[in-house]
């Protein structure tokens, strides 16, 4: 796996990250999957150094587009990792190095859950700009071209999120993450750090937060997604709507409901009921009708 490694043509590379990899005594361990890539952490004399993402091949990323973002993520106060290097191989597979910040919390408690929501709140209110021509389109229609995949090829959901958009009210864009869940927040101590900004961009902060409750509340139950759901809304100072919330969670929810359709997700099946009932508990009453999840 080392040698794998240094044949990587890596880009950037700085000081510490090339000794590392050549380092006789480092050890490579294999740390999680997901759909799009591997991550392995890079160990000397059991310290964790550094991470490496390594993308499927096919996956067509911008991998200089993250390193790039995640230096400007530091530079602006994000939470986000610190970005070593990035690299292509001669297959054309893609790799990010970044600093090794922690793990993941399966169940983490009422004050990392308000902690983890406070990033969140924070992420929404940076001033970091990605692209100033996406802040005069329509922030719901990006939402829906970036978030739901083949959607022309399930037309009850896709008339369902057109008939929803209607009632939204046109809020300013902001940074958002994408894909903001317990898997994708790091705790190191107090230390909080957010990975995977594959899919941030300049969106709807109320889909963001919608989309992150929804996964806790599915995953982790009623209390610790009512509790992220109350400290945000102190946050924001109570300043949106009510139903604008609830019809954000019916969507990040027939989001789910496209995603399990075409991939199968962990647990779909056995979510399904559980989701349409979430869905109909928000949905307006005159658009209710006979959707399925199914």
């Amino acid at each position: 796996m080392q040698s794998e490694f240094q044949l990587v043509n890596w880009q950037n590379k700085n000081e510490f990250f090339n000794e590392l990899l050549y380092n006789e005594r480092l050890e490579i361990k294999f740390l999680s999957e997901g759909q799009e890539a591997e991550i392995f952490v890079l160990i000397i004399e059991s310290e964790h150094k550094c991470i490496i993402k390594r993308w499927r091949k096919g996956f067509r990323i911008n991998v200089k587009n993250q390193f790039d973002f995640l230096e400007k993520g530091l530079l602006n106060g994000l939470p986000v990792p610190f970005p070593y290097s990035w690299g292509i191989d001669k297959n054309d597979v893609q790799y990010l190095v970044m600093s090794y910040a922690g793990s993941p919390l399966k169940t983490p408690s009422d004050n990392q859950i308000k902690s983890l929501t406070s990033v969140l709140y924070s992420i929404h209110r940076s001033a970091l700009i990605l692209n100033e021509e996406k802040m005069n389109l329509s922030s719901f229609d990006e939402l829906i071209n970036d978030y739901f995949p083949r959607l022309n090829t399930q037309s009850d959901i896709a008339n369902l999120i057109q008939q929803l958009k209607k009632e939204i009210p046109i809020r300013k864009p902001t940074l958002i993450h994408g894909d903001f869940n317990l898997g994708n927040v790091l705790f190191n101590d107090n230390n909080i750090t957010v990975i995977d900004w594959t899919n941030t961009r300049i969106g709807d902060f109320r889909y963001d937060f919608a989309w992150a409750y929804f996964l806790l509340w599915l995953y982790n139950g009623e209390k610790p997604s009512r509790l992220f759901a109350d400290t945000y809304k102190y946050l924001l100072n109570h300043t949106v709507m009510p139903f604008e919330f609830e019809l954000f969670e019916c969507i990040a929810a027939l989001r789910w409901v496209l995603l399990n359709r075409l991939f199968s997700l962990p647990q779909g099946i056995e979510k399904q009921e559980q989701v349409k009932r979430f869905i109909k508990e928000r949905i307006p009453e005159r658009l209710r009708g006979d959707f399925d999840v199914y």
